[in-house]
């Protein structure tokens, strides 16, 4: 859950302060963090919103863009949107992927401030979305092998 030390951000160990050593808890880096599972998230991506499988059920034909915060996310969101539109010509006008803001376009598929009232299963295919969560925390069911992550 939601662990006090860090300010309200979710996590474990006391990541707001330096170790003697000069890195922080709980993983022993030299960034502040948190950890779930083992597994190295900022410090914006709380514990419930990470874990949480129920947000969207993967199809199929869905490409999920995973990167660490500011290794060029945006910047791969673009190539992604863009080569699905070349590829599918024949969407229509009002496909979500036509339209210019990445919020729109291309949804967090675990922020739960910026997705308030989007409902992703909703969405037609070809869908793209992005997300900080590592594989383990995405619910990809065991043996597809056809979502693009």
């Amino acid at each position: 859950g939601i662990n006090a030390e860090y300010g309200g951000r979710g996590g474990r160990g006391t990541a707001n302060t330096r170790r003697q050593d000069g890195l922080y808890a709980p993983l022993g880096l030299p960034i502040k963090h948190a950890a779930y599972d083992g597994l190295c998230y900022p410090m914006f991506c709380p514990e419930e919103l990470v874990k949480n499988r129920e947000l969207f059920t993967p199809r199929h034909d869905d490409v999920i863009v995973a990167t660490y915060p500011r290794s060029g996310t945006t910047w791969t969101l673009e190539i992604v949107r863009n080569i699905h539109l070349v590829q599918n010509p024949a969407l229509g006008p009002d496909h979500l992927l036509r339209n210019k803001s990445h919020a729109v376009s291309v949804p967090w598929i675990n922020n739960s401030i910026k997705m308030k009232g989007v409902k992703l299963d909703e969405r037609a295919s070809p869908r793209v979305f992005k997300t900080h969560n590592h594989y383990q925390h995405l619910n990809v069911p065991q043996g597809n092998r056809d979502v693009k992550v």
